[in-house]
Parts: structure tokens; sequence; C-alpha cells
């Protein structure tokens, strides 16, 4: 019994004494993030394999970031040059569900609507907790990356299009972007 005490405490002591001696550092590691993609920015929504016709205004999301900031004004303004940004949450908390894909619809003063595809699938612990949701919910998350350059400068009412598997939501949160 002591010579099993004895061989363990010296095995501690080369341990301890191998480590100090050394250039040895614990390294933070992040969780990578989801590349972002660029598909194009389309008019005809049954391109992107989905349709407005018969659309339900329902749903829960909310268009929470562009360009990296909070979009909490009603009206934000981006540059028509640039890349933009956006990101948010989508589900339908009723049914219990995600969306099968999310387009963001950018409609102008003319009701001429242009749509982007966004990326879902994104995890958002944050909205499955608040809504106390299933585990199935978590990746309510979604964002966009795109360049407005085939957009016209303009004021557009920005609202998502979530598709469902027997249903379509439009779902709106008042926000605008002046595209310059």
């Amino acid at each position: 019994m002591r010579c099993n005490l004895l061989y363990f405490f010296i095995l501690g002591l080369l341990v301890i004494a191998c480590f100090s001696h050394s250039n040895f550092t614990m390294k933070q590691v992040s969780t990578p993030k989801a590349p972002l993609l660029t598909l194009p920015i389309v008019t005809d929504l049954s391109s992107l394999g989905m349709t407005i016709e018969g659309s339900n205004i329902d749903g829960n999301c909310n268009l929470e970031r562009i360009n990296d900031r909070n979009f909490d004004t009603a009206i934000q303004a981006v540059n028509k040059d640039s890349i933009l940004k956006m990101a948010g949450w989508a589900l339908d908390v009723k049914n219990s569900r995600l969306p099968l894909s999310i387009a963001i619809r950018f409609t102008d003063l003319e009701n001429k609507d242009y749509f982007a595809p966004a990326q879902i699938g994104l995890s958002r612990p944050d909205v499955q907790s608040h809504f106390s949701l299933d585990k199935k919910l978590l990746y309510s998350g979604f964002q966009l990356q795109n360049t407005l350059q085939v957009i016209p400068e303009g004021e557009y009412r920005v609202t998502l299009i979530m598709n469902f598997e027997d249903s379509v939501y439009s779902c709106d949160n008042s926000k605008t972007v002046s595209i310059q």
C-alpha cells in the first residue's frame, strides 16, 4: 500500500516538474462560426423554390442585426456597394417547428420585391430559452451576406418569408433599409 502511495506521489512530482519547465499553455478554443453563404438576390421567389402565394402573416421572427450592429431603428441606411449582413431568428412557435428555408424580402414604395435567400439552422439558445422551446427548435437562427448591387437605391420595407412543408409565413418586424 505504501509502495502505491509513494509511486503516485513521485509520478505527481514528475508531472509537475515536467510542466513547470515547459512552455505549456492552455488556449481557449472558440467555436467555429458557420461560413456565410452568398446567394443571388432575385425578383422571382419561385427561382428559390419558394412562393408567397397563399402566405399567412404569422410565425415568430426577429431581424435583429444589420452589418454587425443592432437593427434597433425603424430605418437603417446601407451602402449599395458594400456587403450587407443581416442576422436574426425565425420559427413557428405555435406549431413547434423551424422553416425549411427563409428569404429576406425587400419591397420598394411601388411594391416591387427583391428576395435574398438566407442561411438557416444557426444555433440560438437564447431564443429557445426565452420561449421555453423544445431542443429541436435550438437552430432557429439565420444569417445573410450579400451585395445590394442588383437592387436600385431607395427605401425598402424588409420582411421575412418563411417556407414550411405545408405553408408559407410572412413575418414583419417593421424594419426598413435605405439603400444609398
